[in-house]
């Protein structure tokens, strides 16, 4: 899988890139481009690649927003910034994720490093919005992954489309948790987070990872001539529901 890299117009100006381990969006905003993570360093020049199949560029990304602090979703940003001049924003809690001040990245899970660390230009709080071109975000912290996961929320065409800001178990079990000395109520966050999120409306949903919301299967539809494969008005409820009972499954296993 990892010798996979998917490129697609999901929908209408929503672009999907990245691989099964690291996945980004980009929306084409009519006036530059909003770019959701990064995806691994070693991707990066295909990404540029990609990218071109498209017609988009790296110098017309404008702001970058990331989902949280781990290491395949803010590998590149630096580089990014450097190439384009973009502002990049990230959750207030995970800002020392990404300047390097707490190693909590999971470079070291992976067995790599993080080699570019930096000060994010914009710190995100809850409710913020962002506006460029003919998309407006809205920000909503969701904390559980990370402590500063951001949720974002924005108008596509006829449709809205959101990128949960980080629904893994693997930084909410003990193992991590203890290894780190971190506390427990991230789970309870994480539940509250979903509750909260289940009253937003969303018709497409852009999993952060390909295989969290079957960005792939999608992807082969729409060029199949399947120009709605991602909007499903029931999916949103449904992959928070989902979510939310398997970390509760995995806390009564004491996991």
């Amino acid at each position: 899988m990892e010798n996979f890299y998917l490129s697609a117009n999901a929908y209408n100006n929503i672009y999907v890139f990245g691989t099964e381990s690291a996945s980004l969006h980009i929306v084409d905003t009519g006036d530059g481009l909003i770019m959701f993570d990064t995806g691994y360093l070693k991707d990066f020049d295909t990404l540029v690649d990609k990218m071109g199949d498209f017609n988009l560029k790296l110098e017309d990304v404008k702001i970058l927003l990331l989902t949280h602090g781990h290491i395949d979703h803010i590998d590149c940003a630096k580089i990014i910034r450097d190439i384009s001049g973009c502002i990049i924003g990230i959750g207030e809690k995970d800002k020392d994720y990404v300047n390097g001040k707490v190693n909590l990245t999971w470079a070291d899970e992976i067995g790599t490093e993080y080699k570019y660390p930096f000060e994010a230009d914009k710190i995100i709080y809850d409710g913020d919005i962002i506006s460029l071109g003919n998309t407006t975000v809205k920000c909503i912290h969701s904390p559980g992954h990370t402590p500063g996961a951001i949720t974002y929320i924005f108008n596509t065409g006829d449709y809205i489309a959101s990128i949960h800001g980080g629904t893994g178990f693997n930084s909410m079990k003990i193992a991590w948790l203890d290894k780190y000395n971190l506390p427990y109520d991230c789970r309870e966050d994480f539940i509250k987070s979903c509750d909260r999120l289940k009253k937003e409306k969303v018709d497409i949903v852009l999993g952060n990872h390909l295989s969290q919301n079957n960005s792939v299967k999608k992807a082969e539809m729409v060029k199949n001539g399947n120009k709605d494969a991602f909007v499903d008005k029931d999916e949103w409820v449904n992959f928070l529901e989902g979510r939310k009972k398997a970390l509760i499954e995995m806390m009564e296993k004491g996991e």
